[in-house]
This record gives structure tokens, C-alpha cells and sequence, in this order.
């Protein structure tokens, strides 16, 4: 009887050690994880399964803190990017458009409007992510320009806008 015990006991032991081990393991994944993100979506993205985690290992306090400093730590680099744009377009706007303050304020907003530029369009969204298309012929330029997001995990397209001669035409989402 007491060798089955010391057996049982054993296994109790190297399972409950394997678990440690295991806790370990996705703890430092975990970790990792937060360390490597580069924007707050993908770091929510990387940790959508961490309170999985800990209904079924424990705790990890120390992650939590790590999140949660990274996570504020993005979105005030996320913020002061979008500011140094907003920034950047409100120059660009006031320099082409010193006496049209209705394409000023669609500029600064980031908002499309008919009768754009290419050079408009370019200084509040940038180049097209995905490409642009172009068509030449008696009729003039016609271009293409594609949008969206490719993060390596997820892949959206649009919007498409539409330039005849240089002059934002029409767009669809």
C-alpha cells in the first residue's frame, strides 16, 4: 500500500512540476508577445487569449503590468503619430490653399472630396498601400489608387480612388 502511495505521489509530482513548467512556458510566450507588438491591434491581437490563459494557469500579475504599460505606451505613440499628421496636413494646407478654407478643412480632417489632386490625396493618406493602376490614352491619364490594410495576419482593400488627369474623380469603399 505504501508503494502505491510514493507511485501516486511521484506522479502527482512530476505532473504537477510539468504544469509549472508549463505556466513558465506561456508566461515567457506571453511576454514575449507584449514585448514584440508594434501597434495596438496587434497587440491585442497577440494577447486575445491571455485571460484563457489564466483561468487555466493562474494569475500572471506581472504580465498584466507589462500589458498594460505597453498598451498605454502604443497608443501614445499611435497619438502623437496621428498628431504629427494632422500637423503635417495643416502646413500642406495652408500653403496650397491659403484662400480656399473649404479644401483646408477636408485636407486637416483627412477627408476625400472631389476635385482633389494626386499631391493632395498623397499628403493626407500616402502612397496607396497596395498599388495604383493606370490607364493611358486619347481620352488622357485615368489612374487607380488602392487602399486598405496588409499586416501579414489580415489583409482589406479599399478604399479605390479614382484620378482622370491627375484630379480625384469618384472612389468606392
Amino acid at each position: 500500500m505504501m508503494k502505491k502511495l510514493s507511485i501516486i505521489a511521484i506522479m502527482a509530482v512530476m505532473f504537477c512540476s510539468g504544469c509549472m513548467d508549463f505556466r513558465e512556458i506561456t508566461k515567457n510566450s506571453l511576454i514575449d508577445d507584449i514585448n514584440n507588438a508594434s501597434d495596438v491591434i496587434d497587440l491585442k491581437l497577440r494577447c486575445r487569449f491571455m485571460k484563457d490563459y489564466e483561468r487555466s494557469y493562474g494569475d500572471f500579475p506581472e504580465v498584466n503590468r507589462l500589458y498594460a504599460s505597453k498598451l498605454k505606451e502604443l497608443q501614445n505613440a499611435e497619438y502623437e503619430e496621428k498628431e504629427a499628421k494632422k500637423k503635417s496636413r495643416t502646413k500642406y494646407a495652408n500653403k496650397v490653399y491659403p484662400n480656399d478654407s473649404n479644401m483646408r478643412y477636408y485636407i486637416i480632417k483627412n477627408y476625400l472630396k472631389l476635385g482633389m489632386t494626386e499631391n493632395d490625396v498623397f499628403e493626407m493618406r500616402g502612397y496607396p498601400p497596395h498599388g495604383t493602376n493606370r490607364s493611358v490614352g486619347s481620352w488622357g491619364t485615368h489612374e487607380q489608387w488602392v487602399y486598405g490594410i496588409d499586416d501579414g495576419m489580415y489583409s482589406s482593400h479599399g478604399p479605390y480612388l479614382y484620378f482622370k488627369n491627375g484630379i480625384l474623380t469618384s472612389w468606392q469603399n
